[in-house]
């Protein structure tokens, strides 16, 4: 994304997403918030003024009629409290019955969820128990009338009869989506086999993905978060296999040239090293960031060695390497005595294989005599007297687009079948230049420039000084983003402040009903308390509406807060190459789970605080007002004295709520990652047969959530037990003591009815200021817990808006250097050190002139530093010294694996520009750009896409449903259509075959005229370069020499 600029377009897709759940947010809380006024009138304070009914009624007749004495009042006072709590607690129950059915629904939602991941899980044993059989056989891999279907329905190969016995090397090929890959995801068990019979090792008794003796090496090897000893061992693990011995680590490093990787010590952030300690045995580390992708196809060469498997599936893993280390490697396979099934385009692997498969993608097939050993009749040997034709069975297509289809079939064969080109490079000095072979017979090249000698001056990667920032400063810079506009931010707070008041007043209110219903039974009014229960029902109603306006107050305010908070990060985050610094650069992993979850969790505790800070407060002056009133000081100074000593006793057992609730953000994060990671590989797991192994891995950051979670209960148990005496239980005994107190105050005659019905309605209003002071009281005596809790968002977010800032510093800093400036017809390179995040120098005082016109192909080892060049002329990386120059909008990047973003066929190729900005640029109708993109799908033989997926409106996940090299095509083909000056290719041909490949080049510079820069192991496309630039010669990190290439003559 950062390559190609496309920020700002993945910004209007997320923006989008926003949007909608925004709008569905508010949808939802407002008919939560006229549901919830019905729900609480009904079952909550209509429900407590029948209770009032309840329990008083009966006191008026019967039995429970007081008798017209002291003592037969005092008995009606205490069967009226026991009364009044058998009804509250029936009434309770029922409420929660009544709410239950809220909470059954929405744990319905997530049973369905469950349920339907438990009937996939269901329907793929059945599906694996269902069509073609898989038998053991222990010496061969056998495929009989095998039949291959995608889960999209489409046959890729059909009626396969093939037979692979040990020591016969098999290569598979065809056009890109013909199935190569697919075959093998039925070998493996990944699959369903439709019909036919599998044989192979490990497959009896029903087994149907690969074992020990059959070893999958995928083009993009899957490395596990690890020591560098796992990574050999997957999908083993140490506790499984024990660990290798140190020596014969080092051998197996050192014979695909990863030996240094044991000198690579641990990092820690700082860029420095700590020499003679080995990174395997101690540094666990995210490989799969830390190593390009040659080097981890080498990582995965050297898996395949220590594994010494019988069969080893090969799928396209050399892609990456340089065409002297697939020598070396297919000749250490062949040496090892394994038997290799290779999925590639190369030509040149045709000498290492005795029979070619070819696909066509339509269920046809055909099998041809490979190049290893041309003395002895393979054919016999893998089931087969002659050479069959393609079958045209299975085809689907039709018309121009099957026509397209079988001439790339045809041109793959013939381009595999006839070319007999050595895997050497094998160049001879001739004087000052070099002959060149491998395919560019004719051409010769001479050194023009080279690195200076290496020189001890120090290297610095440049970053953003960012001061360390108190708890304090970081909640003032969320606050001051979340209030934003004071006025509208203060128009909602004083709502919720309004509201508070107003049920404050209410609730003064129902205390003294409380109270005037007591005295109304001493009196035996019953027509009064009629009317008092008239009144407690539009005070039922009043409730109704101000305790769910108050929740939906505080929702609207948490979304407000939400999205101001969104969009203060996205505003920052999707500017520019910030998503690249961040997670790249800063190291920031878990931004996603950041501007998500965690603004949304914050943002929903500080709405809640609001009220939580406004009510208690206004409740304590409000009633500590009414409490003076009845006992004056003396009352006050004890309900305050309590208060004070209950808060200090709470505070000494309050433990640091912070710190564990960010330490279990940050455990959910990893969780939630290890599950993301598992996704994303889950293809070359599943071929590893690694399930177990991943499941150990995920299993160990779940038990870390758990173990932590679990010490996070009992500090809850023990805090909550604390916070349950001071604030709600010893209270109690305070009002007891108050009421008390403010009876034995009176002076008036006891026995007078009409005072014993004003005292009783005195103490019980009494009874409620105090309980409602305590419970004010208890909130706030919550409330540091609730600030330590809020405090661990706080910091996620904070240090969230920190990372962007930082970012959008550096990015401004890297732009505005000096060293940097625009050029209208070139990119140029003076004197400049190309330094990596870990204070490598990739390519030392570098200095080269492309001018309009010329092309450049730039070679060396993995790891020599090809991408980071161009990563540096991007603006992703600082610059170290002297001077670069580039068109400031002409430079179109493609990546090896092209980035699909989310849309239709249509917005693969037009991004990263929208339909609508392609439309503007080129000034047509939709049917005209799509009669444009037509002729282009056709030069980068991608035309069958368009009626195989259904048009160019078809929206799909293209990342899946396309294959490597459709995606590389389709990469291809944006560039095309984008037509820019210069094209940075970095290796994003290598899963294409040798003559689509040269097609698109031929396309590019001559037909259209665009000047390439190619990053690539392989020298096979010299001829369309005028110069090459090659990095680490001598195996020396830093040195290069620049070539130019001329034809002979």
């Amino acid at each position: 994304v950062a390559f190609y600029e496309g920020t700002e377009r993945e910004g209007g897709l997320i923006r989008e997403v926003y949007g909608k759940l925004v709008g569905h947010s508010r949808v939802l809380m407002g008919k939560q918030w006229r549901f919830l006024m019905v729900q609480d009138f009904l079952l909550k304070y209509l429900g407590a003024t029948v209770a009032v009914a309840l329990i008083i009624g009966p006191f008026f007749g019967g039995h429970l009629r007081p008798e017209a004495t002291v003592m037969g009042r005092a008995q009606m006072l205490s069967n009226m409290r026991y009364h009044t709590s058998v009804i509250i607690s029936l009434f309770g129950a029922l409420g929660t019955l009544g709410s239950a059915g809220r909470k059954v629904l929405k744990l319905g939602a997530y049973s369905d969820r469950i349920q339907e991941t438990l009937e996939v899980m269901k329907s793929i044993v059945e599906q694996r128990s269902e069509g073609g059989r898989f038998e053991e056989s222990g010496d061969s891999i056998q495929f009989i009338d095998a039949t291959v279907v995608t889960p999209g329905d489409a046959t890729l190969v059909r009626d396969l009869s093939l037979n692979v016995p040990a020591g016969v090397n098999l290569l598979v090929t065809g056009p890109n989506g013909a199935g190569k890959s697919s075959l093998f995801r039925v070998l493996g068990g990944l699959w369903p086999l439709t019909s036919g019979t599998i044989k192979k090792p490990g497959g009896g008794g029903g087994e149907t993905g690969l074992s020990h003796d059959i070893f999958y090496v995928p083009q993009k090897p899957y490395v596990a978060v690890g020591t560098l000893q796992e990574q050999l061992l997957y999908p083993l693990s140490p506790k499984d296999a024990g660990l290798i011995p140190q020596d014969a680590l080092r051998v197996l490093l050192a014979s695909v040239d990863l030996e240094y990787l044991l000198e690579r010590d641990a990092d820690n952030g700082t860029g420095t090293l700590e020499a003679g300690k080995c990174t395997s045995d101690h540094e666990v580390r995210n490989w799969g960031e830390i190593l390009s992708l040659g080097e981890q196809q080498r990582l995965g060469m050297a898996r395949l060695f220590y594994h010494k498997p019988r069969f080893a599936i090969l799928d396209e893993c050399t892609s990456g390497v340089t065409v002297e280390m697939e020598e070396r490697f297919c000749n250490a396979v062949k040496d090892m005595g394994c038997t290799c099934i290779t999925i590639s385009h190369r030509p040149a692997l045709m000498a290492f294989h005795d029979i070619v498969l070819n696909l066509d993608g339509e269920g046809g097939w055909s099998l041809h005599q490979g190049h290893r050993d041309t003395n002895r009749d393979v054919m016999k040997l893998v089931g087969s007297n002659d050479v069959p034709a393609l079958s045209p069975t299975g085809s689907s297509s039709s018309g121009n687009n099957a026509k397209m289809r079988r001439s790339d079939v045809d041109e793959v064969l013939r381009g595999m079948t006839q070319s007999t080109a050595s895997l050497q490079p094998g160049a001879l000095n001739r004087g000052s230049s070099i002959e060149l072979t491998d395919g560019n017979e004719g051409y010769h090249e001479f050194i023009v420039a080279k690195s200076p000698e290496k020189d001890d001056s120090p290297v610095v990667w440049r970053t953003i000084d960012s001061p360390a920032m108190t708890l304090t400063s970081k909640w003032m810079g969320v606050l001051k983003v979340i209030l934003g506009d004071p006025r509208d931010s203060g128009i909602k707070v004083g709502t919720v402040t309004a509201v508070i008041v107003l049920r404050t007043l209410l609730q003064d209110r129902i205390a003294k009903l409380n109270g005037r219903s007591v005295d109304l039974v001493l009196r035996q009014d019953l027509r009064g308390f009629v009317m008092l229960i008239g009144q407690s029902v539009l005070q039922s109603a009043a409730s109704a509406i101000l305790a769910p306006s108050l929740r939906h107050v505080a929702d609207t305010l948490a979304l407000t807060w939400r999205s101001r908070l969104t969009n203060a990060i996205l505003d920052r985050y999707l500017k520019g190459h910030a998503p690249y610094t961040v997670s790249q650069l800063q190291n920031f992993k878990q931004i996603d789970q950041s501007v998500t979850r965690d603004v949304d969790r914050l943002s929903n505790d500080l709405a809640a605080l609001v009220p939580t800070l406004v009510k208690p407060v206004t409740d304590i002056a409000w009633f500590s007002l009414q409490l003076w009133r009845l006992t004056g000081p003396r009352g006050a100074l004890i309900l305050y004295s309590y208060a004070i000593i209950g808060y200090g006793c709470l505070r000494m057992v309050t433990p640091d709520f912070a710190s564990l609730l960010n330490d279990q953000y940050e455990l959910e994060g990893a969780f939630r990652g290890s599950h993301t990671r598992l996704r994303t590989h889950a293809e070359s797991i599943a071929f590893f047969d690694g399930g177990l192994r991943e499941g150990r891995e995920v299993n160990k950051h779940y038990e870390r959530l758990v173990a932590h979670m679990q010490k996070l209960i009992q500090l809850k148990w023990s805090y909550g037990a604390a916070d349950d005496f001071f604030a709600k239980q010893l209270p109690h005994s305070v009002t007891w003591v108050l009421t008390l107190l403010y009876a034995l105050d009176q002076r008036r005659d006891f026995g007078d009815s009409k005072f014993q019905g004003y005292l009783v309605l005195q103490i019980r209003y009494l009874a409620s200021v105090v309980t409602q002071c305590f419970s004010a009281f208890g909130e706030l005596l919550a409330l540091p817990k609730r600030f330590a809790e809020i405090s661990g968002s706080i910091n996620r977010v904070s240090d969230s808006l920190r990372a962007v800032e930082l970012a959008n510093q550096l990015e401004v800093s890297i732009m505005m250097e000096a060293s940097r400036s625009v050029s209208s017809d070139r990119i140029e390179f003076s004197n400049v050190d190309i330094v990596s995040p870990h204070c490598d120098v990739m390519a030392r005082k570098l200095s080269f002139s492309l001018v309009e016109g010329k092309s450049m192909l730039i070679t060396g080892p993995n790891g020599s530093g090809k991408t980071s060049i161009f990563r540096t002329l991007a603006g992703l990386w600082p610059s170290s010294g002297g001077t670069m120059s580039c068109p400031s909008s002409g430079v179109f990047y493609v990546t090896q694996r092209n980035y699909t973003t989310v849309g239709t066929l249509r917005d693969q190729v037009v991004y990263p520009l929208t339909v609508d900005a392609a439309l503007k640029k080129f000034g047509c109708a939709l049917d005209g750009l799509d009669a444009k993109l037509d002729d282009l799908m056709s030069v980068v033989r991608l035309r069958y896409l368009i009626e195989r997926e259904g048009g160019w409106d078809t929206e799909k996940s293209w990342g899946e449903v396309l294959s490597l090299g459709e995606q590389q095509r389709m990469g291809m083909a944006r560039m095309f259509f984008h037509r820019p000056i210069f094209a940075v290719l970095d290796d994003c041909t290598n899963a294409m075959s040798v003559d689509v490949e040269e097609s698109l080049y031929r396309h590019a510079t001559g037909t259209l005229g665009i000047n390439i820069v190619t990053m690539a192991n392989r020298t096979a496309l010299v001829k369309y370069h005028d110069y090459e630039l090659k990095l680490g010669e001598k195996g020396d990190r830093g040195e290069w020499t620049l070539r130019q290439i001329e034809r002979n003559g």
